[in-house]
């Protein structure tokens, strides 16, 4: 039974041992991943710090854009504008020219027709003779 106690505290003593070697090696490899990641961490502090530079740069740019967009828009609406009141205006030239220029020529043109037609009635009628004419 000596024996069979003996071999019991042996047994335990190196079950004990193999669990503190565990936890040393535990305590070492926790160690090495928390320096890894204290590591990470000011690694992404000093990347960070930039990142926020740009993201507030993006906020700023993006601000602009839609300032510019607002601004093109309402410059394509005042150019929309000029464009169809000159349409309109010459339109409006367009009509007042055909009314006040064309409509005299047209008169005109159609007085010389009627003179054109009258002097070719009146020079190409028969004379009459008077060996021609009925005596009754």
């Amino acid at each position: 039974m000596n024996t069979l106690l003996a071999a019991a505290i042996v047994l335990l003593v190196l079950s004990v041992a193999a669990q503190a070697a565990v936890l040393i090696a535990m305590y070492r490899m926790s160690r090495r991943v928390a320096g890894n990641v204290n590591g990470l961490i000011a690694e992404s502090r000093r990347v960070l710090a930039p990142i926020e530079d740009v993201t507030q740069n993006m906020r700023t740019t993006s601000g602009d854009f839609i300032e510019i967009g607002k601004a093109a828009r309402q410059q394509m609406r005042y150019v929309d504008y000029i464009l169809a009141d000159a349409r309109n205006y010459v339109r409006e030239t367009a009509a007042d020219i055909r009314q006040n220029i064309t409509s005299p020529f047209r008169s005109g043109s159609a007085l010389a027709l009627a003179a054109i037609k009258g002097v070719r009635a009146y020079f190409s009628r028969p004379r009459r003779d008077a060996s021609h004419q009925d005596v009754a």
